[in-house]
């Protein structure tokens, strides 16, 4: 039966477990496309919580600042990530973390009920959840 075979198949994908070093990979992956030029990034997971830090060292950001910069990239990297279906419900947490010669920049943690949806069902999180800490 073909209609059961599917069925099974989709189910089995959705179940699919993955391993801290796969969902990594995957994040890491996507999201190399929301880095600006001279941006070393890394990812983390562990236990439900997803951990991405951003180093600024190389990268010069006027005009804007690195608050600014830091702001617009989680933008980019949650949207990025809140896209990721096949991971979507392994993580409850989200933090980008930014850095710059040593120095800290800020983090900024978004968890899960955090999440909202548009009017086309795609998830994001609310701009006033941006502020670094």
């Amino acid at each position: 039966n073909i209609e059961k075979a599917t069925s099974e198949t989709k189910k089995s994908q959705k179940n699919k477990e993955f391993t801290n070093e796969e969902i990594e990979g995957q994040v890491k992956k996507a999201i190399k496309d929301d880095m600006g030029k001279d941006e070393y990034y890394s990812v983390v997971f562990r236990d439900g919580y997803l951990f991405v830090r951003v180093d600024f060292s190389e990268v010069d950001p006027t005009p804007l600042t690195f608050e600014d910069l830091a702001i617009a990239r989680t933008s980019s990297i949650t949207d990025t990530i809140l896209d990721l279906t096949d991971i979507y419900n392994l993580w409850d947490k989200i933090t980008v973390s930014f850095g710059a010669n040593e120095e800290e920049i800020g983090d900024i943690t978004n968890t899960k009920d955090d999440v909202e949806k548009n009017e086309f069902g795609g998830r994001y999180f609310p701009q006033e959840n941006f502020a670094l800490e």
